[in-house]
C-alpha cells in the first residue's frame, strides 16, 4: 500500500483504476468502424475468420457485421441495393448481369477451382457408368444435372465438353435446384452425371451411390470466389475498403501458408498452424473440424483474381445470350483497394 494512503483510500483509487480501463475498453470498441460482410457461410470464407479470430480487422479499427444468404444472387443484390457493403460468392451468369450495369466492382479474389483442391467432384451414376460413361469423352448424349442455368455448374460442365472434344449441343443440362435434389437424381440414375461439392459426394461414394469421375479443379482450373462492392461504397468509404483489404489479405497469407501447400505427389502439405485455423475456420462456418479438412480449397495468397478468367467467364456467357452483348465490364475491376496494388 502507497505510504500515506488508508485503506478505503487505496480501495477507491483502485476502483477508479479499474473504471477507467473499462472505459476505456468500451471507447476503444465504441470507436471500431462496422464493416458489414455479405456471403454464403461456408469455408471459403476463411480469410474473412481468419482475420477476424486473429484480430487484424480490429488492428485496422474495424468490426465486422457479417450478414449470411442461402444463394449468391442474393449476395449480389444486397451489395448493389447497398444492404450491405462487401460481398463475398461465385461467379455465375446473374453477376455478370448486374456488372454490365455497373452495379459492382470486384475488388479482390478468393477461391480458384484449382489442380489438387477438391472444390467441386464430378459423379457418374452406376447406371451410366456401366454402360460407358466412364471418361469424359463420353459425355455426349448424357444428362447432366447442374443446380440452375447460368451456375457454375453449368460453366464447368461446357468447359469439360469443350474440352475433350464433346459437342455442347449433345449434352442435356438438367437443373435442379438443390444438391439434395441432384443427389437423388444421381443416385437413382435419372441424371447421368453431376457435380457436387465435396460433402455431398462423399456421402454418395461411400453408399456405393455413384462412381468418382474427376475433381473439376483437376479438368477446367478457374476463378471462382470474388470480393466485390458497389462503386457508391468504393467512392464514399474508400478508406474504411482498404484498410478492410489489408486485414483481409493478412488473412489469405496465412490460409495460404497453411492449406495450399502440395508435395511432389500433389497431395496437401499442412502447415505449422494448420489444426489451429481449421478450428477458427469450422467454427465461424458452423461445421466440424473434420469436414473443413474434407473440402480445403485453394485461396489466392495476395487475393488478386484472375481477370483473363472473368473475362473468358464473361464471354461464354454471352455466347449463350444470358449476359449482353453489348454490356460494359470496362470497370468491373477496381483492384486499387489491394495492398501494394497498382490499380
Amino acid at each position: 500500500m502507497i505510504e500515506g494512503l488508508t485503506r478505503g483510500d487505496f480501495l477507491r483509487l483502485l476502483g477508479a483504476s479499474v473504471a477507467g480501463t473499462a472505459l476505456a475498453g468500451h471507447a476503444r470498441a465504441d470507436a471500431l468502424q462496422s464493416v458489414t460482410v455479405g456471403g454464403i457461410q461456408l469455408p471459403t470464407d476463411a480469410p474473412l475468420f481468419i482475420a477476424m479470430d486473429k484480430g487484424y480487422f480490429a488492428k485496422e479499427g474495424i468490426a465486422i457485421d457479417i450478414k449470411w444468404f442461402t444463394a449468391a444472387a442474393t449476395v449480389f443484390s444486397a451489395v448493389v441495393s447497398r444492404d450491405v457493403d462487401i460481398g463475398m460468392t461465385s461467379t455465375t451468369a446473374a453477376t455478370f448481369n448486374l456488372a454490365a450495369k455497373g452495379g459492382f466492382r470486384i475488388i479482390a479474389g478468393s477461391t480458384r477451382d484449382a489442380p489438387h483442391f477438391p472444390l467441386n467432384a464430378f459423379l457418374v451414376s452406376n447406371k451410366a457408368y456401366a454402360a460407358g460413361f466412364t471418361n469424359f469423352k463420353a459425355m455426349g448424349g448424357r444428362r447432366i444435372a447442374m443446380t440452375t442455368a447460368g451456375s457454375t455448374h453449368q460453366y464447368d460442365i461446357a468447359q469439360i465438353a469443350q474440352k475433350y472434344g464433346v459437342p455442347l449441343a449433345s449434352i442435356a443440362m438438367v437443373p435442379l435446384q438443390s444438391y439434395g435434389n441432384i443427389s437423388a437424381a444421381l443416385e437413382s440414375g435419372q441424371v447421368d452425371g453431376a457435380i457436387l461439392p465435396p460433402s455431398q459426394a462423399q456421402k454418395i461414394l461411400d453408399a456405393k451411390g455413384a462412381h468418382f469421375l474427376a475433381w473439376t479443379g483437376d479438368e477446367v482450373p478457374e476463378q471462382q470466389g470474388i470480393v466485390f462492392a458497389s462503386p457508391q461504397t468504393l467512392a464514399n468509404k474508400r478508406e474504411l475498403v482498404l484498410r478492410f483489404m489489408r486485414a483481409y489479405v493478412q488473412g489469405a497469407q496465412e490460409y495460404h501458408r497453411n492449406f495450399n501447400g502440395v508435395d511432389a505427389a500433389g497431395k496437401p502439405v499442412k502447415g505449422p498452424e494448420f489444426d489451429a485455423l481449421v478450428a477458427i475456420i469450422a467454427r465461424h462456418a458452423g461445421i466440424t473440424p473434420a469436414q473443413v479438412e474434407a473440402q480445403v480449397t485453394y485461396i489466392i495468397a495476395d487475393s488478386r483474381p484472375d481477370e483473363a478468367d472473368i473475362r473468358r467467364q464473361i464471354a461464354f456467357w454471352q455466347e449463350l445470350g444470358m449476359v449482353p452483348k453489348d454490356g460494359d465490364f470496362s470497370h468491373l475491376f477496381d483492384l486499387s483497394f489491394l495492398p501494394n496494388a497498382s490499380g
